[in-house]
């Protein structure tokens, strides 16, 4: 039995010598183990082995440790959060951290290494587990999140858009503050361990239309730049998602190219309804950014051939015109084990080089590869033999899916 790391050569084989571009998909660990919470988000090696075992089960890259990257941060300060029996981690945003001017003082790292606060160690632990289990050293840091969004974790969101409303200095005063005391220390500490790394914030709070594009250009975008001027000289590159809300915008093509400056390029997701499909192209080809699809409901929703065809339409739709092209697939928990294999094969045909013309992917066959060996029963063989030298000490825990 092999390891996984000397799998890896074979499955980015296609792409390095330019067959493919990289297809999308993936697993949920924690949904394909059935790992509680309480033990898959406090443990590196659970997280680490748990997502790595099924990708390899599916055949494809696995990243690593799958956190709960809002949380990070706001933790290590010490907010609460609340778990349930499955699923990420959340705070607590009954019982915000701080609540008025009075606790400003709140904001500042318990150590003088952002990274050894907090839950921070557990992430480093992961990285190193990754890349002793798959030979890829860390190139992407995401256990962080945006000044905004931390504001809203410890102050909470009515909160935060009350001070907005009432006290808009002292809202000022909590975004300098996050970005000065917070975020540049962290984002100067990663660049020290891992020079060269992509710091990739998680902003969801921030994105329209939960907030107004008055509240974002006066209390987002300015601190983005702050942060970006704070850590020019560092060997780091600092990005956010900036993802969704041009459909709540007039000029939804003029919204996604004020965003680009921040997050590198374009995303689409299929969750801003009304906005035409062309329009991501459009912005990615005249900026010469990627553009970059993210599959995610329709991993869970569809049924396997209505999502063979949805995934040929994002094709047709988006890498024919598109010049930087890429995707990405996010199976959400609870997605079935023929969907996760249908997405990664329907991924993979309609990501042949050269690109195919519009008449060549309508013939495209989508082949479903028959999985002759259960989830659990691939694991049980692994810990058996265990060539990658696992831990395994969630075996007994483990409820496989489709167990």
């Amino acid at each position: 039995m092999r390891t996984y790391k000397e799998q890896i050569p074979e499955i980015l084989g296609p792409v390095m010598t330019g067959q493919c571009i990289m297809g999308p998909g993936g697993g949920d660990g924690q949904w394909f183990t059935g790992i509680k919470s309480e033990v898959f988000y406090n443990d590196a090696d659970v997280n680490v082995e748990a997502n790595l075992l099924s990708a390899e089960y599916l055949g494809v890259i696995g990243g690593g440790a799958a956190w709960d990257v809002y949380n990070f941060e706001a933790r290590a300060l010490g907010q609460s959060v609340k778990f349930s029996e499955y699923g990420m981690p959340d705070i607590d945003y009954t019982d915000p951290l701080c609540k008025d001017e009075n606790d400003l003082d709140k904001i500042k790292w318990p150590t003088a290494n952002p990274l050894d606060a907090g839950r921070y160690p557990l992430a480093i632990q992961a990285n190193e587990l990754a890349e002793k289990y798959t030979g890829m050293p860390t190139q992407f840091f995401g256990a962080t999140v945006s000044h905004f969004s931390l504001a809203v974790e410890l102050f909470s969101f009515a909160g935060l858009m009350k001070i907005i409303k009432k006290q808009p200095d002292l809202a000022h005063e909590i975004m300098r503050k996050l970005v000065d005391d917070i975020q540049v220390p962290l984002v100067k500490a990663v660049a020290a361990k891992y020079p060269g790394a992509v710091y990739k914030n998680a902003d969801a709070w921030e994105m329209l239309p939960n907030i107004s594009p008055r509240i974002e250009r006066e209390f987002v975008w300015p601190y983005y730049d702050r942060l970006r001027e704070a850590i020019k000289e560092d060997d780091v590159t600092v990005l956010g998602h900036n993802t969704y809300g041009e459909a709540a915008m007039p000029d939804p093509a003029a919204y996604l190219k004020e965003k680009v400056k921040y997050s590198g390029g374009v995303s689409f997701t299929d969750t801003e309804h009304g906005v035409p499909r062309e329009i991501y192209s459009q912005v990615a080809n005249e900026c010469g950014v990627p553009l970059t699809l993210i599959i995610l409901s329709k991993l869970h929703d569809l049924p396997p051939n209505e999502l063979i065809e949805y995934i040929r339409g994002l094709a047709r739709d988006f890498r024919i015109p598109t010049e930087q092209f890429s995707w990405v697939g996010y199976a959400p928990y609870g997605t079935s084990l023929e969907n996760c294999i249908t997405g990664i094969a329907a991924g993979k045909a309609f990501s042949i080089n050269p690109c195919p013309t519009l008449e060549e992917l309508e013939k495209i066959e989508v082949v479903i590869p028959e999985m002759t060996q259960s989830f659990g029963d691939f694991v049980r063989a692994k810990a058996a033999e265990n060539p990658d030298g696992y831990t395994f000490k969630w075996l007994d825990q483990a409820r496989f899916i489709g167990e």
